[in-house]
């Protein structure tokens, strides 16, 4: 009986301590961040954004490899005109590659055969905070096969 009683109190303590009612929760994440599958990778990077006239939105992604001291840097503006998408033009997106705060080293062009996109999904204009997603893919002619930015998101404080 004693040992049905220690039993019990062993499995209430870890049901009251064990899980939190906040264990479970997402974390939400912080402003400022850019992320994707890069070439089936996880990516992450710092993102900025600004308004650039009444009208433009330009939005930048700096990821590192970690490791070393490389830099890439996913860059896309667009003519804001409400939520939805938007189609990208090479124009209006371009990625590349930099050691530290040098110049680019590589620098790849928009693939104008895949289906480029970005989709505004938010934007609260006193705050100018604005997220959304995108999928591109960029080439190089050192890289014919590309590389491709899917299930990208991004989510931005713009800067006037």
């Amino acid at each position: 009986m004693k040992n049905i009683f220690y039993l019990f109190a062993a499995i209430t303590l870890l049901f009251l301590y064990g899980c939190s009612r906040y264990c479970c929760d997402t974390p939400k994440p912080p402003d400022n961040i850019m992320f994707a599958e890069k070439d089936s990778v996880n990516w992450r990077a710092v993102a900025s954004g600004s308004i650039v006239a009444n009208d433009s939105i330009a939005i930048a992604g700096i990821g590192q490899n970690f490791g070393n001291n490389l830099y890439d840097t996913l860059t896309f503006r667009i003519k804001y005109n409400g939520l939805g998408g938007y189609s990208l033009n090479p124009a209006s997106a371009s990625y590349n590659s930099s050691v530290g705060n040098g110049p680019p080293f590589n620098s790849y062009k928009l693939d104008t055969l895949f289906s480029n996109s970005l989709m505004v999904t938010f934007y609260d204009q006193p705050s100018n905070h604005i997220q959304g997603t995108f999928s591109i893919k960029f080439i190089n002619p050192a890289n014919p096969a590309g590389i491709r930015f899917l299930y990208g998101n991004f989510k931005v404080a713009l800067n006037k």
